[in-house]
């Protein structure tokens, strides 16, 4: 497992899937839960931040990155509804939700206002490279073998580019900062095998 910090922003994850911590002035909220084996090094980074996890916040429903939620919620002090289920352009915190259909019907990313940081989940992947939902890059294929419709994700992913993300956090892959000269890259290939 390795942890990654940057600046606000914390990827905990392995060589196939991620998930996040944002911090926010008094509390955390997690991005995707990842698999049960996560929630160790979740709640161990959360002790390391000092600050407790307020907020749960889910990119899509496949189960690479959902299938740790019931036991984190387990694990963490009895409160208020943890998992909050926003729509596009509601607000938990920092986070704004955008709508990003394509890889799933379902799909959310987060823009974090204050840095413009962009989750994505499986909006994009830069694991195997720089992609768009819906692009079986063979180094990594899953997510684009899983990806439901491509014409969608590549809507989601202009959108996200009109964001003018500062860093890119993806489900799958390490982050990139300044990725927009990618994103717009990823975004034309992925055009192109449309036709």
């Amino acid at each position: 497992m390795k942890v990654i910090q940057n600046d606000t922003l914390s990827q905990i994850g392995n060589s196939v899937v991620n998930c996040y911590l944002v911090e926010e002035a008094d509390s955390l909220t997690l991005i995707d839960t990842g698999p049960a084996f996560f929630a160790k090094e979740i709640l161990k980074q959360s002790r390391l931040l000092q600050k407790a996890i307020r907020n749960i916040l889910l990119t899509h429903s496949h189960m690479d990155h959902i299938s740790g939620l019931d036991k984190l919620i387990s694990l963490l002090p009895p409160g208020p509804n943890l998992l909050r289920l926003p729509r596009d352009g509601e607000r938990v915190g920092s986070l704004e939700a955008i709508a990003t259909p394509g890889h799933t019907d379902d799909s959310l990313s987060f823009l974090d206002i204050r840095n413009h940081y962009l989750i994505v989940g499986d909006a994009m992947q830069t694991a195997g490279g720089v992609a768009v939902a819906g692009k079986i890059q063979l180094l990594f294929p899953f997510p684009g073998l899983t990806t439901q419709n491509k014409r969608e994700a590549v809507k989601s992913a202009e959108k996200l580019l009109k964001r003018s993300p500062s860093l890119l956090a993806p489900g799958h892959g390490a982050m990139l900062a300044n990725p927009q000269k990618a994103i717009r890259s990823a975004i034309i290939e992925a055009q192109r095998s449309l036709k």
